[in-house]
């Protein structure tokens, strides 16, 4: 019968918790670039919707009848006027 030689690696199992915690932490990164690029859009087309808001306020529009979405953030977002 022969005999098993074992191999001592030092720290094993704490270089596969780093490594697991490497992987996780490049997962977080890339799901919040993307969150980021989400709530970009959503704040330029919040500004665009309450800028048709506005102009059809000015042309007369009844609330009602209007496109766009009324200030409901209410200086929350700074949107561009142009």
């Amino acid at each position: 019968m022969k005999k098993r030689i074992d191999i001592y690696i030092p720290f094993r199992g704490t270089m596969i918790t780093l490594g697991l915690l490497i992987v996780f932490f490049i997962a977080m990164g890339i799901a919040g670039r993307s969150d980021l690029r989400d709530a970009q859009y959503d704040e330029e087309l919040y500004c665009k919707m309450r800028g048709v808001w506005e102009r059809e306020k000015v042309m007369g529009v009844p609330a009602e009848q209007r496109n766009g979405v009324p200030n409901y953030k209410l200086g929350l977002i700074k949107c561009n006027e142009t």
